[in-house]
């Protein structure tokens, strides 16, 4: 919803320009990612700036209130999901560091 409102308020900027630059960069990763993905590692993140302005362009644009608010739920129920994969990976880095100590 939110890279929805982005392309919708970035549509109607004057800053179009940014728009194309910012949708070509994420097409040239999606076709990257497509050609070479199973080859080499692909770092998933690299699409990350292609969305934060897009993000950004809904959050400046006209449905700035509606972006605000998908943002705000997906912050707070994106919440307990990372909290628990950063507990999960910090338990099993305890635990490899145990094993490394003892043997």
């Amino acid at each position: 919803m939110l890279v929805g409102l982005g392309l919708v308020s970035a549509a109607r900027s004057p800053r179009r320009d940014v728009l194309f630059v910012t949708l070509g960069f994420l097409l040239f990763h999606v076709s990257l990612h497509l050609v070479f993905g199973e080859v080499v590692f692909l770092y998933v993140l690299h699409g990350l700036p292609s969305f934060a302005m897009l993000i950004g362009f809904a959050l400046a644009g006209p449905l700035r209130i509606p972006a605000a608010l998908f943002a705000a739920g997906f912050i707070l129920l994106g919440a307990p999901h990372n909290t628990a994969r950063f507990v999960e990976s910090a338990e099993l880095a305890a635990e490899l560091v145990r094993r490394r100590m003892a043997g």
